[in-house]
């Protein structure tokens, strides 16, 4: 199970975090933003699988802006969804990632191959702003997606704990 990094004080259950005692961490995330960019549209928990919320971050950026891995994996999706160029990295599980994640980024143009591998800090592609579309027309969007759950991806560590 997960839960976002938070003081000791607030490890009770609230906003996208998991009641659990901190004695409980086996392994703790680390990640930086795909690009430099302010938050523009925060992280809004969905409170089902089909509920409204806004399931990422909206990062601003600027046209053909460099989106770099905030994490190793593998190119999973390189194509378009709704007809917004996506870019969808497999998060390797290993030590400190046992079960993998999925990070998803849109609008990204790329060159890479689904199957292809890709380190943290290697460019996955360029941003290609939408004018049309609100939310794509002056941001990224950034999201997470571990154990069929979203999360708040701007948060750079996130705990792991046992089941």
């Amino acid at each position: 199970r997960i839960i976002n990094e938070v003081p000791q004080s607030r490890c009770n259950g609230s906003d996208d975090q998991l009641d659990m005692p901190l004695s409980a961490i086996t392994a703790l995330l680390l990640w930086s933003a795909p690009l430099p960019g302010a938050i523009v549209r925060s992280f809004d928990a969905p409170s089902s699988a089909y509920a409204a919320g806004h399931r990422g971050v909206d990062l601003a950026a600027s046209a053909d802006q460099w989106v770099l891995a905030p994490v190793a994996g593998v190119v999973a999706f390189n194509g378009k969804v709704a007809g917004i160029p996506t870019v969808t990295i497999q998060i390797q599980p290993s030590p400190v990632y046992p079960s993998g994640g999925v990070m998803t980024f849109a609008p990204v143009a790329s060159i890479l191959s689904v199957g292809s591998n890709v380190s943290a800090g290697a460019h996955l592609g360029q941003v290609r702003l939408l004018p049309g579309q609100p939310h794509y027309s002056h941001s990224l969007h950034w999201g997470l997606i571990i154990h069929q759950r979203y999360y708040n991806p701007a948060k750079s560590r996130i705990r792991l704990t046992s089941p």
